[in-house]
């Protein structure tokens, strides 16, 4: 029993540390020996399966100590009492981090039966799981070094989860030394090869962070843009998206409202956020309110200026969440471009299986529910002066992978409109958007984000905030967007062949000892 206290007590003492890395608090550069603990109790655990659990137990709860928005979702939009809704956070968190207890029982195995401790096996079968690992809200624990931007400057080569197999790194070579349980010498030999590593990523961080900051001070051009943050209570937008008649242009009226104190800015460019526009736009639906429609078209030619905005369209019978890039190139002409989200929530927007089983979409659009249809995938839009323009909505800027793709289209800044509304006044709000900042690093890119309730931001290639505006505000934010000429980094050119190598390199020990026993069997 007493050897039980002591690693669960480790392990709640790293989900403190872990708790604190992240917003509001950004004490990351704890957790370069924040995860000593999970690692001992790893090290120390009898069987696979023991390892694997005490792992998961830190993930469990690193996981709902972060996602309180769960909770607060289901209480706002299902209307539970809170004792009903807090369930809704454990049922996220069971799998969201599988990654680290799978790792946990292949490196027991690698270890203790095969007595195999090849140099950085930890970090690269973690670098591959974690990108592998299917998740609701694509976060890594890489994620937690957002407060120190010259180590953010090594995600332009693996991603932000390169910052996961460092951090995995680092905790494993303190614990080991703490506990002495590997030879001397191997010991040695893995503390030689990880400070070496460590002191080449902190070099590279470090030089990279000053190139990229002197690219900054010389910009190619600017584009004058405002984003309008219109702060409407979800369950209003909610009630207005099923509502035909005035909820729907209170929610458009609000918008505009905020939109024309920013029209003395001069604005090349106006950002609206996802569904701002609550209501289908010229699409295929019996449903659109046209008085909302025609409203809008009217307000589109009075400022004869681009507008980027989040709504819905419709396709026959496929109904899409989108964004689009509204034009007026001459009198009586509108341009109107459309970008549907590819990568969706599902359940929240998506019904599983709803393409194969026969009205089961009707039936959740009848019962009120939410029932998209996916998009083709990333596009750019034509914007002001011939700049291409990636769009994305809400987690799609998540997803290294896909603004990777929008990036290699030949994008000149990046567009995320997102609701944050549903995540509440918790922490999720600003995690969200320090999340979103690392796809600025990745593609080096200006990423302009664009929210209901905020943080509405500028955020520059360096992954730092130029402007940045208050929760729960309504306001007009405007900023001179930097241009440059279209960058390049590794992880641009290479994708994911690191990630696969670093698969490759964790299944060869496993490969080998394999064909070695067959190769027993059969001599």
């Amino acid at each position: 029993m007493k050897a039980n206290w002591k690693w669960v007590t480790g392990i709640l003492v790293s989900v403190l540390i872990t708790f604190y890395s992240y917003p509001p608090h950004g004490l990351g550069w704890l957790m370069f020996v924040g995860l000593v603990p999970v690692f001992i109790a790893m090290e120390t655990a009898p069987t696979w399966k023991a390892a694997a659990f005490r792992t998961w137990l830190y993930v469990f709860l690193g996981n709902s100590a972060i996602c309180f928005w769960a909770a607060y979702s289901v209480h706002e939009f299902a209307h539970l009492p809170w004792l009903l809704s807090y369930p809704a956070i454990a049922v996220l968190s069971f799998a969201e981090q599988g990654s680290w207890p799978l790792l946990a029982a292949l490196r027991f195995i690698l270890q203790k039966k095969f007595g195999l401790r090849p140099l950085f096996w930890t970090p690269l079968a973690l670098l591959f799981l974690d990108v592998v690992w299917p998740k609701f809200f694509p976060n890594t624990m890489g994620n937690v070094f957002y407060q120190i931007p010259w180590l953010c400057q090594l995600a332009d080569i693996t991603g932000v989860w390169g910052l996961t197999a460092l951090l995995a790194m680092s905790n494993e070579l303190v614990a080991m030394l703490v506990l002495r349980s590997w030879p001397r010498r191997e010991l040695l030999r893995h503390a030689a090869a990880s400070m070496v590593v460590l002191a080449l990523a902190f070099s590279y961080g470090f030089w990279r962070l000053a190139q990229v900051r002197a690219r900054m001070e010389h910009p190619d051009g600017t584009l004058r843009v405002v984003m309008v943050q219109p702060n409407i209570n979800a369950a209003f937008k909610v009630r207005a998206e099923v509502d035909k008649g005035q909820a729907r242009m209170d929610v458009l009226n609000q918008t505009i409202k905020l939109t024309k104190l920013g029209l003395g800015l001069a604005p090349e460019l106006i950002i609206w956020p996802e569904t701002a526009y609550p209501d289908t736009y010229h699409g295929e639906s019996r449903n659109e309110s046209n008085d909302v429609t025609l409203a809008l078209d009217k307000f589109a030619y009075q400022i004869r200026t681009p507008l980027l905005f989040g709504g819905r369209d419709q396709i026959g019978n496929d109904r899409f969440n989108s964004l689009f890039y509204l034009n007026i190139p001459g009198v009586g002409l509108l341009d109107r471009q459309v970008y549907h989200k590819s990568i969706l929530l599902e359940l929240a927007e998506h019904v599983p299986l709803g393409e194969y089983i026969p009205g089961l979409v009707s039936l959740v659009r009848a019962n009120g529910g939410t029932a998209y249809a996916k998009g083709s995938g990333p596009m750019l839009f034509d914007g002001p002066r011939g700049l291409k323009i990636g769009p994305m909505i809400c987690l799609e800027g998540l997803y290294a992978r896909f603004v990777r793709r929008i990036a290699n289209l030949g994008a000149d800044i990046l567009v995320n409109a997102t609701n944050d509304a549903w995540f509440g006044p918790g922490m999720e709000p600003e995690l969200h958007f320090y999340l979103t900042t690392f796809r600025a690093i990745e593609t080096r890119r200006p990423l302009l984000r664009s929210t209901n309730t905020g943080y509405t931001a500028v955020v520059d290639i360096d992954g730092s905030a130029r402007m940045k505006t208050d929760l729960f505000n309504e306001v007009a934010a405007d900023d001179n967007v930097p241009i440059y000429k279209q960058m390049t980094t590794p992880y641009l050119v290479l994708g994911d062949t690191l990630i696969w190598l670093a698969g490759l390199y964790a299944a060869l020990p496993f490969v080998m000892r394999r064909l070695r026993s067959r190769k027993r069997k059969t001599g």
